[in-house]
């Protein structure tokens, strides 16, 4: 890929973000294998809230996971909320990707859907039924447009029409131990500012921050913080200078650095998949972009990305000289270019 330099923006709002992957595994095996909620948290105004869920039935009959939004007022509540959600699937990290990648592309787009809610009423958001062996994940956002609060929780059930009941009842599953849910702080937005001039490769290492964990965890200790940074925006601008007298061409790399791992981005406006990287040692790089820069000239490019649900941090972007190997979208690029998306004013 060819990138045209320029900036390009993300509906990246979301000030909370809120985790439900405890217990990631559900079963038989895992003694997890009745009805009951896996997570709530309540929304109120207009600011808005992400939410991501990773849930996996190891064995066992058939479940439904879904998302209930409950309006907690006696009064009429409106609920705007986006998101993107895979379809059940055994093939876990293709459904990772496939709702990371999805979730870049709404960013992108801007748009929100709206539910009435009135007094007191349910309504289910999202579900999926769920066979052995099969993992349902989403990054959904939420916010209130009038009314509310709103109180949105995370359901299993034997059927969907049992939801609401098993709402009602509020029975929780064990932990298993891992901790991983919560809620974090991820309001700070400010992009990593890169610079390049064609000599020593600069790298940008993502997936390493750590967030602390705002919902306390077993026996009133603090919660486990969040790694990873899955569903967390990360902005890259680099600002790419030629100062010699000859005309060159930069390029950017990706390299999984943690564990095999598919990719997510939007660079320079236009979205971009990535196949499976290999994490081999020393891990190969896979190029993403290009960019021609003249001589005694500079741009500035624009990088958003996401680490794939079910991928393995960090993954290592770097700028370097162009190696003249396979560009994205080209025949043997693990890297697949996306169609263009059409931007549409918020609701």
């Amino acid at each position: 890929m060819a990138a045209a330099p320029g900036v390009s923006t993300l509906d990246d709002v979301a000030t909370l973000l809120y985790y439900s992957d405890d217990p990631e595994t559900l079963g038989a095996t895992a003694n997890r294998n009745g009805e009951g909620v896996l997570f709530g948290f309540d929304v109120s105004g207009p600011d808005v809230a992400r939410f991501l869920f990773y849930h996996w039935l190891r064995d066992g009959a058939t479940r439904i996971i879904a998302v209930r939004a409950l309006n907690l007022s006696g009064a009429p509540a409106q609920l705007a909320w986006r998101g993107s959600v895979s379809a059940p699937s055994a093939a876990i990290i293709n459904a990772g990707h496939h709702c990371t990648a999805g979730f870049l592309s709404v960013l992108q787009i801007g748009t929100w859907t709206t539910l009435d809610l009135t007094a007191n009423a349910q309504s289910i958001v999202v579900s999926g039924t769920l066979d052995a062996g099969d993992l349902f994940n989403g990054i959904c956002e939420f916010r209130v447009a009038s009314g509310g609060p709103v109180r949105l929780s995370l359901i299993v059930a034997n059927s969907l029409a049992r939801v609401p009941l098993v709402a009602s009842q509020g029975a929780t599953f064990a932990t298993d131990g891992r901790g991983r849910s919560g809620k974090f702080d991820i309001a700070d937005k400010t992009p990593f500012a890169l610079s390049y001039d064609g000599t020593a490769p600069v790298e940008q290492r993502l997936g390493e921050r750590t967030f602390a964990n705002e919902r306390p965890g077993a026996n009133g200790q603090p919660g486990i913080p969040y790694k990873g940074e899955y569903a967390v925006v990360s902005h890259m601008q680099g600002t790419l200078t030629n100062p010699t007298a000859s005309d060159a061409v930069y390029a950017l790399y990706q390299a999984a650095h943690g564990g095999d791992s598919t990719g997510s981005y939007v660079i320079d406006g236009t979205r971009l998949e990535s196949g499976l990287m290999s994490a081999s040692s020393p891990p190969p790089r896979y190029k993403l972009a290009t960019w021609p820069i003249a001589a005694h000239s500079s741009s500035i490019v624009d990088i958003y990305t996401i680490p794939d649900n079910a991928s393995s941090s960090p993954v290592v972007l770097t700028f370097d000289l162009d190696d003249v190997s396979v560009a994205a979208g080209s025949p043997g690029s693990i890297v697949h270019i996306d169609p263009p998306v059409s931007p549409t004013n918020l609701v």
